[in-house]
């Protein structure tokens, strides 16, 4: 039992470097393309959009951290409480996923969004995530790991050696009292007093040293997250795109001398341009009439890579329409495309005689449309309206950009739309 015993910490070494290695891997991958991030934690569907961007933002610098912590076994019991909780996150998310019948690459190592396929992995991902759970409960239970620096800062005194004080026996105690020499009973005093002083001032070197260990272990570990999220931030570009009725690529409402204007990149395929576009259709289209605000929509291609050719197609058919039947009627076509909006796991739903129907309901006439619709005669257009957009820096969907700069005002996208909405009134 003893050698059992024994052992337990050097299992717990295995479990923090195997744990802390995934961690500082999986960070390492994902840092450096935040838009990846951001786009794999929307591919979920469980979070507002502006709280899926700051998860997707942060994620992999507190990946970085928590594989740092576990490889150097620093503040070890906490980074395993947070990489349990991550690990049980990740286990409930594809989970959901699988349970709602979206299939997506679960953007563990990088990557993400929908797969054909992906859900044969479900299994897989879900039993290596149970196992690195269990290895980071291992050592979030177990005291103490082999070869950790928290047991230099922290040392345990549990088996020390070193000689305590004792009582002294009794008949030592009544010959020390019979003792007639005052003297050596004062100069044993003196350095019993020294040698406490002493423990006294080692003991408060120690904790300094520790105090300033931990200090700078906690002011590195600062540094690195800080950095990981910088070089996040560094990697994301700001929108800088041309004002509102300037692209070649959308369709405008309301007049162009209006006070405000508003511009909004979209993908067709995206649920949560879907939306907002739902939240804001009313709203803008009377504040335009209104002559309060001069609004533009662009769409684009975003999610193909993703999800198949539906965004490619619808944009190709609102090129068409927009080319044969005028702004008016590709306007209410574009309405219409996000009515009938199909999901991001049945994209395919939506043929291309369905797109044919919604641009006659739009207004088009049917052999103005069917053979551009069907034969992707627009797809150059597609493809140089999403390299304006890219450009532009629009990594992300829907984009909204207020008077020139981008608005991002809302935890939700009924907030966004509120918000926007509020700002033009």
């Amino acid at each position: 039992m003893e050698r059992v015993g024994r052992a337990w910490p050097w299992v717990g070494l295995l479990a923090r470097l195997v744990t802390g290695g995934v961690w500082l891997v999986a960070g390492a991958l994902k840092v450096t393309t935040p838009e990846e991030s951001i786009n794999a934690v929307r591919a979920y569907q469980l979070l507002p959009p502006a709280v899926a961007d700051l998860v997707g933002l942060v994620l992999p610098a507190l990946e970085i951290a928590v594989g740092l912590a576990l490889i150097l076994g620093v503040l070890t019991r906490a980074a395993a409480l947070v990489s349990s909780v991550l690990f049980v996150a990740f286990i409930v998310g594809i989970a959901s996923v699988w349970a709602r019948g979206i299939e997506i690459d679960c953007g563990c190592f990088g990557g993400g969004g929908a797969e054909a396929g992906a859900a044969d992995a479900y299994p897989w991902e879900i039993a290596r995530d149970a196992a690195l759970l269990a290895a980071s409960l291992l050592v979030l239970v177990l005291r103490r790991t082999a070869l950790a620096l928290d047991n230099v800062l922290f040392p345990d005194h549990t088996h020390d050696s070193r000689p305590r004080p004792c009582s002294t026996p009794r008949r030592a105690d009544r010959r020390r009292k019979a003792e007639p020499m005052a003297s050596t009973s004062k100069k044993a005093a003196e350095r019993q007093a020294k040698a406490a002083a002493a423990r006294a001032e080692q003991k408060r070197r120690e904790q300094r040293r520790r105090v300033l260990t931990i200090g700078g272990v906690v002011l590195a570990m600062a540094v690195i997250v800080g950095g990981a999220i910088w070089i996040s931030v560094s990697n994301t570009e700001e929108v800088d795109a041309a004002p509102a009725g300037a692209s070649e690529f959308g369709v405008t409402i309301g007049e162009e001398d209006a006070p405000h204007t508003v511009v909004i990149y979209e993908d067709f395929l995206c649920p949560y341009c879907g939306a907002l576009e739902g939240e804001t259709r009313d709203d803008l289209t009377q504040l335009a009439a209104d002559g309060k605000v001069y609004v533009e929509y662009r769409p684009f291609d975003l999610l193909s890579d993703s999800f198949g050719d539906y965004p490619i197609r619808a944009a190709n058919a609102f090129a068409v329409v927009l080319d044969a039947a005028g702004a008016e009627v590709a306007k209410e076509y574009h309405d219409l495309l996000f009515e009938n909006q199909p999901s991001e796991q049945d994209p395919d739903a939506m043929t291309d005689d369905d797109l044919v129907d919604l641009a006659v309901e739009a207004g088009a006439d049917e052999a103005d449309v069917r053979d551009g619709i069907e034969g992707l005669t627009e797809e150059q257009w597609v493809t140089d309206a999403t390299e304006e957009a890219k450009n532009a820096g629009v990594t992300g969907t829907p984009t909204v950009l207020l008077d020139g700069e981008q608005f991002t005002d809302g935890r939700t996208v009924q907030d966004l739309a509120d918000n926007l909405v509020a700002e033009l009134e």
